[in-house]
Order: C-alpha cells, then structure tokens, then sequence
C-alpha cells in the first residue's frame, strides 16, 4: 500500500484496507498512521542493523569487517529487494516524513555503532592507527549514503556494487592506516 500510494498520501482508509483490520484493531496498537510508520521503520532499521552486525562479528580483523559494513550498507542501493524497501521509508532521512526523524536518528546511530567498534579495534590492534573511531565513522558514512544516493538517482550509476565498495576502502583504508 505504501509502494502504491506513498507514504504522504496513505490514509488510515487505505491501511485498514490493506489490512484487513477493523478501526478498533488499528487503534489498539497505534494511535495515528505516524506510529505505524514509526514502528515499520523500527522493525526494519532492527532487522537490517541485526544483519550488518551478524556479518561484520565474523570478520577475522577490523579491515575485514570495515569492508563487510561497507559492502552491507551499499547494499541498501544497490540491492534491488532492499533499495525499494529503504527508498520507500525513506531509510536514509533526507526523503523522510517528518514522522520519522526520531527514528531516523535513532537507525544512524545504531548503523553507526557497530562501525565505530571496528575502528576501536583497528586502533587497538594497530591496523588502524591514526583512526579518530567516532569522526571517520561518520565521514564513511556519509560517504556510503552520498554513494548510495548516486546510485539511486540515476538509472546507470557511475559506480556499480564492486566498484562503489572499493572506492570507500579506496579513501578509508590509507587514511585510516597512516601512521602520523
């Protein structure tokens, strides 16, 4: 129902259609359409954070595991199943309901976590020296997203998923491991 009317013009009518559930049902789980929302963005953000997390745990070394987050978050644009699904709840903010900001904030910060313990790691293991763990995760992020953007605008991106994937190690990894 969101994919076909978009989240803007979806009415309660349409969610209890689509449904099946009586007003009564809807009312006693949600209050409005937003908390519905809210709680789909919730459960998404969950469930794609509990998968970034499960493949990067089994990285041997924090390089290995940047490059498994790096390749996990692209996957949001450049998976077909996933990048309509983000697309649709505007999973990267900026085309987000307002309804949304909370959660959005929320789901960066819990993307972002996992990232920063990598570089932790790589600072205390010596592959990631000169490492600044909360700022470079937030500048790989950045990165990712304005990629991941890219990728989503233009029917041929200029970077495909390899590519896309490589040109991220390509800026982390060198700066990340310079020793001054």
């Amino acid at each position: 129902m969101l994919r076909r009317n978009g989240y803007e013009r979806a009415t309660l009518a349409d969610v209890l259609a689509e449904s099946g559930l009586s007003t009564r049902a809807f009312y006693r789980q949600f209050r409005t359409t937003d908390d519905l929302l809210r709680a789909v963005y919730r459960r998404d953000v969950d469930i794609a954070i509990l998968r970034v997390t499960t493949t990067i745990d089994s990285a041997p070394t924090p390089t290995a595991g940047l490059e498994l987050w790096v390749r996990e978050m692209l996957s949001f644009a450049f998976d077909e199943g996933r990048s309509r699904r983000a697309h649709l709840l505007g999973f990267r903010g900026h085309r987000s309901p307002a309804a949304l900001a909370s959660e959005y904030i929320r789901g960066t910060n819990q993307f972002v976590a996992p990232l920063v313990t990598l570089l932790q790691a790589g600072v205390q293991d010596g592959s990631f020296p000169s490492a600044q763990p909360e700022l470079d995760a937030e500048v790989i992020l950045a990165l990712v997203v304005t990629i991941s953007d890219a990728a989503e605008a233009f029917r041929k991106p200029k970077l495909g998923p390899e590519e896309a994937v490589a040109y991220v190690l390509s800026w982390a990894l060198p700066k990340l491991r310079s020793s001054h």
